[in-house]
């Protein structure tokens, strides 16, 4: 059982590892993205562009998600840093509000980007048939309507010079697109352009922009495509971790030692979560919805989708989970996990539980100060870059954004740890002896699987995840998979609620708010064991 003095330890690392953990992120420029611009203005704002430039919009679909730059804003992070990187950002309109307007079956569909802090109109594109019909203007006739455009957008063209036009002859009208650059200004040394184009007689787009060069984009698409294979490898190796399983079931289910009941509430709780997790994004969903489709179809197919993936998650996750269980006990002479009915019958198992989850709590907040280490020493030694990627990308679009917490947290705790620590870590010690392997190895293949982000260099992130496996390796051989898929399900949900409590608007902040509840609910079912057991045996936690 876990003492006291070992919780007291766990939380003294936790404290530390949380302020290592806020220092890093409020250093970062997530931190400072502006969202003075609501969702709602922002649509009212683009609809109202929309109508200046003569379009009417009313019977149209709508949606809005928060959208980034992305490769301006990798450039701009990785040549610039601290305020001038901040400066930059904001001079290149990297974060903005994106409405888009649709019609079912139809192909005109408009793109309109309001700046997030200053809720200007930064970026609109109109797509459209070739065949739609449209004016004829001349070149010079739509240019004037070009400038025209330009300066009712308070861009002095006095400071640009025209570099570029082209026209192209469609067959119902003629399009126009000229570039004019910034004479004088740059943003990290990348060149600053104004792009427009004449539809007919028509505002058809209107993009601002820096030039990335491209042996930037070459030079990071590279170490992308590097980090992909190391993915992929993982792959390979899990999916031999997983064939592994299989047998092992296959051979414990006959031996009647395989707990159906224990793995079917690990695989069935993943693959319920990753249904709400497809319903909860249905927003996001409905902003890509192709022309070519039926909202109401590709929406079904986008839910089925997240079902049927949500259902093969949830049978790996039943088969790794009942044979590691087994194979655990087998090997490492674990203890069974306790059921719902010895819980309530056994006081003492309950104090042990609660034990346990408040371990892994504690725990995850050692982890996100080494986390932190990681990135602020691999930075300064090793290269090591992490972009800075604003919270609302990804969940601002959802019904609720919080529940990201939960659906992230909880399948990736429940999948990976059945996978990488309950059934991984005694079956390499079952066949290579060495308990130091049985640790590493499983987190390394685990790390590798994280090879394909956006980080720098492109084994930067299979270092940090193998490090942080490492650490949830000796605390499963010390407290156990409850300690460790707490840990990890606290580790992910606190993370996502973080960056929207810093998101600087009051919706997000609220939903980080419920992010960060949700991040401590180990914490909350620990403390109603504790108290259930204690007022049965007169002891606590």
């Amino acid at each position: 059982m876990i003492t006291r003095r070992e919780l007291a330890v766990l939380l003294v690392l936790a404290l530390a590892g949380t302020a290592v953990f806020g220092f890093f992120v409020t250093s970062s420029p997530t931190a400072s993205v502006e969202l003075s611009e609501s969702q709602e203005g922002a649509t009212t704002t683009a609809k109202t562009f929309l109508e200046s430039s003569g379009y009417d919009v009313d019977t149209y679909r709508k949606s809005t998600i928060f959208s980034s730059e992305s490769k301006s804003a990798t450039f701009i992070q990785r040549k610039l840093s601290g305020t001038a990187e901040r400066q930059a950002l904001a001079d290149a309109n990297i974060y903005a509000w994106e409405t888009r307007f649709y019609q079912p079956l139809e192909q005109e569909t408009f793109r309109v980007a309001v700046d997030s802090a200053t809720g200007e109109v930064v970026r609109f594109t109109r797509s459209v048939a070739d065949e739609a019909e449209g004016g004829s203007l001349s070149q010079s006739a739509a240019q004037d309507k070009a400038t025209s455009f330009l300066e009712a957008q308070e861009h002095n063209l006095a400071d640009y010079e025209r570099i570029s036009s082209s026209t192209t002859e469609r067959p119902n009208r003629v399009d126009h697109t000229f570039v004019w650059e910034h004479r004088t200004q740059t943003v990290a040394d990348a060149p600053y352009y104004l792009e427009v184009t004449i539809q007919g007689d028509r505002i058809g787009a209107y993009d601002p922009h820096i030039s990335v060069p491209d042996g930037f984009t070459h030079q990071y698409q590279v170490q992308q495509t590097q980090g992909q294979v190391l993915s992929f490898a993982s792959l390979g190796l899990s999916l031999l971790v997983v064939v592994a399983a299989i047998w092992f079931g296959l051979k414990y289910y006959k031996r009647e030692a395989f707990d159906s009941r224990f793995a079917l509430a690990v695989g069935g709780t993943v693959t319920v979560l990753s249904i709400i997790g497809g319903l909860n994004s249905l927003p996001q969903i409905r902003h890509v919805v192709p022309t070519t489709f039926q909202p109401t179809l590709f929406l079904a197919i986008s839910v089925g989708g997240a079902a049927l993936g949500g259902l093969v998650l949830g049978g790996l996750a039943t088969v790794t989970a009942g044979a590691g269980k087994e194979l655990s006990r087998e090997v490492l002479g674990m203890e069974s996990i306790p059921g719902l009915v010895t819980l309530r019958a056994d006081a003492a198992r309950r104090a042990a539980v609660a034990r346990q989850l408040t371990a892994g709590v504690l725990l995850a907040g050692a982890i996100v100060g080494i986390y932190a280490v990681v990135y602020l020493v691999g930075s300064r030694f090793f290269g090591f870059w992490l972009p800075s990627q604003p919270p609302q990308v990804g969940s601002v679009a959802m019904y609720v954004p919080a529940l990201t917490a939960l659906i992230v947290g909880g399948t990736a705790a429940l999948w990976e740890e059945a996978t990488y620590r309950l059934f991984a870590v005694p079956l390499t010690k079952r066949y290579l002896s060495y308990t130091v392997l049985a640790i590493v190895l499983p987190a390394f293949v685990w790390g590798l699987g994280h090879s394909n982000y956006a980080v720098l260099p492109f084994w930067a992130r299979a270092v940090e995840v193998t490090v942080i496996g490492v650490v949830l390796g000796v605390a499963f051989l010390r407290y156990g998979i409850l300690t460790t898929i707490a840990a990890h399900f606290t580790l992910n949900a606190f993370v996502t609620a973080v960056p929207m409590l810093l998101a600087g608007t009051g919706w997000l902040v609220t939903q980080g708010v419920l992010a960060l509840l949700i991040a401590l609910l180990p914490l909350f079912v620990a403390g109603g064991l504790s108290i259930y057991s204690g007022s049965e045996s007169g002891s606590a936690l």
